[in-house]
């Protein structure tokens, strides 16, 4: 029998699979071996304990369009990990899909061999396959050949063994048999993930029934069936393919999907019954049956947060319950270990994952007709994920960053739901351990603040799509066809390409906020959509820039309407050296005050030097010189483009289109934006460099 443990986040989010010294007199090394000599499909066929599934190996097809089967293709060279179920497992899974045992294997379906298979096949083409001393928890970066991903937790089995656990039912055991084109691990279940929507999979989780009723009544629920763009399935597989662009931005592949996707932020109905001190839930074939008492506290409750809204229509926008339920919800899908990324946070090392240096955030602009916004921190100091965390950190020009203290501890987002499930077909659900709620301390405490976010992250089909990764082992570029992206338009002349910046190929130097950027070359003009702001007032909008030879001069422009959008200022030239007096970079000194005297200037001259929390890369180290300091790229520094009125109900969005004439190779890189309300970069105190 297997017992849950409850690792804490700053584990779950970065344990290593029998890394921890406390387990490694537990590990069984007999099962360790390497068969250098056969591949998966001939290691398969010769040990009994998988016959079963090498006999639906040879029945299942690779795909609609690739119609050879799976026993062939592991047979060639490959880079494959294969979560192979023993036959036990098979037995157990067909007794669950057909009435009458014994069932013949030979018979089985076309779609149920493909359910079997490919569910628990990953192709990591030039990549490594994965061993276990790589796993963490969290969904595995990877997608398997049904296009899925697999959600790997930990646990323990009697005698203290530590065990992994696959999708919440399928464990690990029998790991790391290593054979000439990959490595298989056995399993005891067929890996067989939901086919539910997120709103079917939620209603069908026993622990959350509350909020799987509200998402019913206000409509929420129908507004999380789509799965996938199928008029991008029928696209030619050379659509749109760079002509103009560098050589190597040719080879890239377009998405081999469209996929659409939802994230919800769920309380479980335990949590509801504490803080809101509902009745005790009454329950008859899982639906609550003294509904009529629990929900008028429900809905008094969210009237007094959301007093403006005052529509007796819960379908209505305009209804306290509905913004209540739109507040937990992402028009995207983001797997728990995606919520933040780590890469190149200062003092942070990419191959040490546990040592967390910095608090890292996110923003995340919630699902719905109010342009609402929830912030994510991943606590360096305990681990935790919380959601509108406030705290108070050491950023003085010689200080740490570290936090310093917290004022509004936030609510956690859990990695699991226990035994229960959290992948959809079109998404996840997180469980959260207290009540959200945008109240009137998120817009005039939690966001007010400089929000610094990466673009990419406000593009939907890069999150769902899986094509943001914050591997360091996957160079997953991508070319991005026009149209993929909803909030992303760009002329037949522009050419954009996803680059992924962490592969242990990088090199030395600054690898872009986040380690990833969107290279726009070709006749460069694009236009794309900011984040909203938490409140009407005077802001600064910064671009990210990383000047070099070979980029452009553009022209940007600035407004509400994205088809007749104003000209802000002289143009820019992205090819000029930040040592330009119209720039103005200087290296630091010892003296502070002269530092901030040269800040002062260079701000006069709409720039700022990069912010002091990030790093350039020392790939394989910790990254220690701050990007602020460092003189091997100064090209990287930040260009204030807007002072002026925003207001918090308006959409707006930003155009860069090229003044140069001919084609560029290496236009313009788009990194990060910072939304900076006024009171930061001229308030009291001066703003702080981090």
């Amino acid at each position: 029998m297997i017992k849950k443990v409850f690792i804490p986040l700053t584990m779950a989010m970065s344990i290593v699979f029998f890394a921890n010294t406390s387990c490694e007199d537990k590990i069984d090394e007999s099962n360790l071996f390497t068969f250098t000599g056969m591949t998966i499909s001939e290691f398969l066929e010769s040990d009994t304990t998988f016959s079963d599934f090498y006999e639906i190996l040879k029945h299942a097809q690779v795909s609609v369009r690739q119609k050879s089967s799976l026993d062939k293709l592991l047979s060639t060279r490959g880079n494959y990990t294969c979560f192979a179920p023993t036959n036990q497992a098979v037995r157990l899974f067909l007794d669950s899909v057909y009435d009458h045992r014994p069932y013949e294997i030979d018979t089985m379906s076309q779609e149920v061999a493909n359910t079997i298979v490919l569910n628990c096949l990953i192709d990591h083409g030039d990549g490594q396959p994965l061993l276990s001393t790589q796993f963490v928890s969290g969904a595995i970066e990877w997608t398997t050949f049904n296009d899925r991903h697999i959600i790997l937790d930990f646990d323990t089995i009697e005698g203290g063994h530590l065990a992994v656990v696959l999708n919440n039912s399928s464990r690990i055991t029998r790991s790391d048999i290593e054979v000439s084109n990959g490595v298989i691990h056995a399993v005891n279940r067929v890996l067989s993930p939901s086919t539910a929507s997120l709103s079917a999979l939620i209603a069908e989780t026993p622990n959350l029934l509350i909020f799987s009723h509200l998402l019913e009544m206000t409509g929420w629920a129908d507004s999380m069936l789509l799965y996938r763009d199928e008029a991008y399935e029928l696209l030619p597989e050379g659509y749109l393919q760079p002509k103009k662009g560098q050589s190597w931005q040719w080879k890239k592949p377009n998405p081999a999907h469209r996929y659409y996707g939802y994230t919800a932020f769920v309380e479980p109905d335990s949590v509801y019954c504490a803080q809101w001190n509902l009745p005790a839930l009454q329950v008859e074939n899982g639906k609550i049956t003294n509904w009529n008492e629990i929900f008028p506290i429900i809905e008094q409750r969210c009237k007094e947060v959301y007093t403006d809204a005052t529509s007796d229509d819960y379908t209505n926008p305009y209804n306290a319950v509905n913004q209540f339920v739109s507040y937990h919800l992402l028009d995207f899908r983001v797997p728990f270990n995606n919520l933040v990324y780590h890469y190149n946070e200062l003092g942070y090392s990419p191959k040490k994952p546990t040592q967390l240096t910095l608090d890292i955030w996110e923003y995340y602009e919630t699902y719905g007709k109010f342009r609402r916004m929830f912030k994510i921190t991943h606590s360096a100091k305990d681990g935790r994920m919380s959601i509108n965390r406030h705290s108070k950190y050491d950023d003085a020009f010689r200080g740490t960053y570290k936090e310093l203290s917290c004022d509004r501890e936030g609510i956690e987002v859990l990695s699991s739901n226990g035994k229960y499930t959290n992948n959809a077909l079109n998404g996840y659900y997180h469980i959260i351990n207290g009540i959200l709620l945008y109240d009137q301390d998120v817009p005039n405490k939690v966001l007010n603040e400089r929000i610094r976010f990466n673009a990419m992250a406000t593009m939907r089909e890069l999150m769902t799509n899986d094509i943001r990764s914050v591997s360091y082992t996957i160079n997953a570029n991508h070319n991005i066809p026009r149209g993929y992206i909803t909030d992303f338009w760009f002329s037949d002349e522009t050419e954009v390409t996803y680059i992924n910046q962490m592969s242990e190929h990088s090199y030395e130097g600054w690898r872009d906020f986040q380690g990833d950027e969107l290279l726009i070359s070709g006749l460069v003009d694009f236009t794309f959509k900011l984040l909203p702001v938490p409140f009407d007032g005077t802001y600064e909008i910064r671009f990210g820039m990383t000047n070099q030879s070979g980029r452009i001069m553009g022209q940007l422009y600035f407004g509400t309407n994205p088809d007749n959008l104003q000209a802000l200022g002289l143009p820019l030239d992205f090819r000029m050296s930040t040592s330009d007096p119209s720039i103005g970079w200087v290296p630091d000194e010892k003296d502070v005050e002269i530092n901030l005297e040269n800040d002062k200037h260079m701000r006069n001259r709409g720039y700022m030097k990069g912010p002091n929390q990030f790093a350039v890369n020392s790939y394989g180290n910790a990254m220690t010189q701050p990007l602020r300091s460092a003189t091997g790229t100064r090209n990287a520094i930040r260009r204030i483009i807007y002072t002026g009125k925003l207001e918090q109900q308006k959409t707006y969005y930003i155009r860069v289109k090229t003044l140069l004439e001919g084609v560029t190779t290496n236009g313009l890189a788009l990194d990060y934006m910072e939304l900076v309300p006024k009171w930061v970069y001229s308030g009291i105190e001066a703003e702080d460099i981090w």
